[in-house]
């Protein structure tokens, strides 16, 4: 043979040997369980393949490339080449089971795309946003109940809101508002920096999670992850926005060891009086500050804490439309984790989780005094939350069950004090007792399975809940309408079937049916003469209001392709002893400019129906389209009038693109809102209009770990207003106009 191809064939095979040698395994492994994955497909530049049996597959390390994994049960994962040579250390990559995707669920995020399978998760500019109320109007889903202009939005999903909606971070813990108009729902807790996504959990089905008569909304955080050595890591960003004069800053940093993960967090923003679109300034001054910490802890391999720990600190909110502005509100979350992992047994892990919330919340009027003012007040409120939640995971031949128990102590004290400053009480003092100090105790054990048999898959859940509510301080007033005490009890069933069926690779059916009921919130019970409603009336509490029912049902379609992806839903809910309020002319309001009062009643029967459509499409390799259409209706079937704060038709449209290998990054939102014009009269509502809205943006990675973002919001300066937007007050129902044009700037950097 000639020689030169004696050459060529031993360094073909040199050059083979050498690439054979740089393959290295790696195998998947449940995050929870330890179990291994199979089926598993990667891609790895031109390197794909299926993890085996033994949930092992081969890569030729390369420190350019993106790793991406992708499961039917783990969904789309994607690893920077950092990340990759950690696991190429190790041996093991761990996968985290996306198990609510069973749910009727829409998971936000801010810059969606259509890949097949993809959880979308939050940007680091994205976190800048200053509560977790703000991140929830990126979709359509979801409308807000505004009584400040920039501050404090409180969720209304299909028209359910408040308590209807259940609203937690890991599944389990949430806050109480101590404010009776609610300045500091539940949302404004929520910290963004510390949050890796938000799931939108359609409808009352997911139980193991509490009782969402209308939908669960879940703060999760991103779980820790070990490292062989010490690795540091760390985000700052920081953001500006020319309309208010917003500045909003965060910062992120911690390590990473084989045992230890832990991250600190710190949030800084505030802004002041905004422009509307009709040139008129909106009094809208806020401050906010947060900071937090949170742990991973491995004692074995079987064994893990979890440490989640925030403080959020709001001062000087204007809230044109309340009587009172926010002076302060300083609010603890702590919660403390244990998770078990077991191997080898149909008892897969137990998860245990004890967490407290602490609000401390002042409000006043005094900024807002002047010579005509009858009365100079302000109202101290506290709120305890103390809970405890355990549950186990247990492995079958074609699915899992869930089972356990939570438990939550909710109380809540304040008091106003009213000086007068005119007439013949002047200088007198008056103490109301807003809260009574009611408090209430819900416990629960609750069970689900989720499986799967050939081309259908099924969840069904089931929750039975036990509620005991009572006053410590009880006012004379109530004393008087209930003589035999206000201490109840109550115990709600609730139940909930989902079945899947798939008709090929692409689509699917789904049909969602429950039957659930919520005993009322401590506001519903023991309210003292407060208005916080969306008219001017006093509300007072029902201490033994009926729990309000649900009979619902959701059909829904799925056709998802490579490019395309197509979600529709219909859904219908049947309510009785459904939970509102009535006048009461019998009674007298507290304060003189009150019209009258209202007081915590059931309704006979309410009827909600509508849709949603969501279309995501990559119209070509690195430009994607997405179109979101919600609507509700809603009425009360005994007198065929509206429900009220039902929001109108809401129809988005983004258009995105990935230029220069992704380093440009340009983006489209369009917005219609219909008029609405179905309103509830006897809630004092009124028509409003509708409205378009065109908002423009560009993202920039000038150099690696690092994002800039420019944009502009209502760009043609639309004066406008949400129909769930509430009246200014002093006004003649003159709603809160939202913000004209803004131009932002954000910039954020990984390290």
């Amino acid at each position: 043979m000639n020689t030169k191809y004696i050459i060529a064939i031993i360094v073909l095979m040199a050059q083979f040997g050498l690439a054979a040698q740089d393959l290295k395994s790696l195998t998947l492994q449940d995050s929870e369980t330890g179990n291994i994955i199979t089926q598993a497909t990667f891609e790895y530049g031109n390197q794909k393949g299926i993890s085996d049996e033994n949930g092992r597959f081969k890569i030729n390390f390369d420190t350019k490339t993106l790793l991406q994994i992708s499961h039917v049960v783990y969904g789309v994962n994607e690893y920077q080449p950092k990340e990759v040579k950690v696991f190429l250390e190790k041996g093991i990559i761990l996968l985290t089971a996306k198990q609510e995707n069973l749910y009727p669920v829409t998971v936000l995020s801010l810059r969606p795309k259509a890949r097949k399978h993809e959880v979308l998760k939050l940007q680091s500019v994205d976190k800048l946003a200053f509560d977790g109320a703000e991140i929830l109007k990126k979709s359509a889903v979801i409308s807000g109940i505004k009584k400040s202009g920039s501050y404090g939005f409180d969720p209304v999903f299909r028209g359910f809101k408040y308590d209807q909606i259940n609203i937690v971070t890991q599944g389990c813990q949430t806050a109480s508002a101590a404010c009776p108009n609610r300045m500091d729902p539940p949302t404004s807790q929520m910290s963004p920096n510390m949050i890796d996504r938000v799931e939108i959990l359609k409808g009352p089905y997911a139980l193991r999670f509490g009782t969402g008569l209308g939908a669960t909304i879940n703060y999760i955080t991103k779980k820790g992850q070990f490292t062989p050595e010490m690795k540091w890591n760390g985000r700052a960003s920081l953001g500006y926005q020319s309309n208010g004069n917003g500045l909003r800053s965060e910062i992120s940093t911690g390590f990473s060891t084989k045992n230890i993960h832990l991250n600190f967090f710190g949030a800084f923003s505030k802004g002041d009086d905004y422009t509307d679109g009709r040139g008129e300034e909106v009094r809208s001054g806020y401050q906010r500050a947060s900071y937090g910490l949170k742990g991973d802890f491995k004692l074995s391999s079987a064994h893990e804490i979890g440490l989640l720990a925030s403080n959020n600190r709001a001062s000087d909110v204007d809230f044109v439309a309340l009587p009172m502005d926010l002076r302060s509100d300083d609010t603890w979350m702590l919660n403390l984790e244990h998770r078990w992992a077991f191997s080898g047994r149909k008892l897969q892990n137990w998860k245990t989780n004890i967490y407290a919330s602490l609000v401390d919340h002042l409000m006043d009027n005094h900024g807002n005094i002047t010579k005509m003012s009858m009365v100079k007040a302000h109202t101290d409120a506290h709120t305890k939350n103390i809970g405890f939640r355990t549950e186990g995971t247990w492995k079958t031949t074609n699915g899992k069950w869930f089972g356990g128990a939570d438990t939550r102590w909710e109380n809540i004290a304040g008091t106003r004090f009213r000086e007068m400053l005119m007439g013949p009480k002047k200088g007198k003092i008056m103490k109301d007792n807003v809260w009574q100090n009611g408090s209430i105790l819900r416990s629960a054990i609750f069970v689900e399975y989720q499986g799967k048999q050939d081309v259908w898959e099924y969840v069904l859940s089931s929750r039975l809940a036990f509620n005991q509510s009572d006053a410590n301080e009880l006012a004379a007033s109530f004393k008087n309408r209930f003589p035999e005490g206000v201490k109840e009890k109550q115990i709600n069933p609730n139940i909930s079937l989902g079945v899947h069926y798939s008709l090929n690779d692409y689509s699917k059916f789904s049909l969602w049916m429950a039957h659930v009921q919520r005993s009322g919130s401590i506001t519903e019970r023991f309210i003292n003469s407060f208005p916080v409603g969306n008219d001017p009336y006093e509300l007072v509490g029902n201490p033994i209001i009926k729990p309000e029912k649900n009979k619902q049902i959701d059909f829904g379609y799925e056709y998802q392709t490579e490019k395309t992806a197509i979600g529709a839903t219909i859904y219908a809910s049947y309510l009785s002893d459904y939970i509102s309020s009535i006048i009461d002319p019998k009674l007298k309001p507290v304060m003189k400019m009150s019209p009258g009062v209202r007081v915590f009643s059931n309704i006979d029967q309410a009827l909600r129906t509508g849709f949603e459509i969501q279309w995501k499409q990559a119209l070509m390799e690195n430009v994607h389209q997405e179109i979101q259409l919600a609507y509700t209706y809603g009425k009360d079937v005994n007198t065929d009038e509206a429900l009220p704060e039902i929001a109108p038709l809401d129809m988005r449209y983004q258009l995105g693109a990935e230029l220069m290998k992704g380093k440009i990054i340009p983006s489209l939102e369009l917005r219609y809102v219909a008029d609405q014009k179905r309103i509830a009269t006897a809630f004092g509502e009124t028509k409003t209009p509708s409205f378009f809205l065109m908002n423009l943006a560009v993202e920039y990675l000038p150099f690696k770990n690092a994002r800039l973002k420019l944009g502009v919001d209502n760009l043609f300066n639309t004066a406008y207003y949400e129909h769930l937007n509430r009246s200014v007050r002093g006004t003649n129902n003159l709603s809160i106009y939202d913000m004209g044009r803004n131009i932002h700037a954000a910039f954020s950097y990984r390290f």
